[in-house]
């Protein structure tokens, strides 16, 4: 999948008011860059904003996560 394709598919999931991190693209559209994705939509002046979340993991306990959305 071309990353046009994966702009196309993560502007449209965001466009519902969705928010999004890195494994939900990785799961749902094979994205393994999605801050350069994120970074594409951006340059076509889509508004986005960031916030770094808490995840629960097996190895380190805690970290934190980008999750994108876009500004209203």
């Amino acid at each position: 999948m071309n990353k046009e394709t994966q702009n196309k598919k993560i502007d449209k999931y965001l466009s519902k008011g969705r928010k999004i991190t890195p494994l939900k693209a990785l799961k749902d559209f094979g994205v393994m860059r999605l801050a350069s994705r994120i970074n594409d939509l951006k340059n076509k002046g889509k508004k986005i904003s960031r916030e770094m979340i808490p995840v629960k993991t097996r190895f380190c306990g805690i970290t934190r996560v980008a999750e994108y959305k876009y500004v209203k």
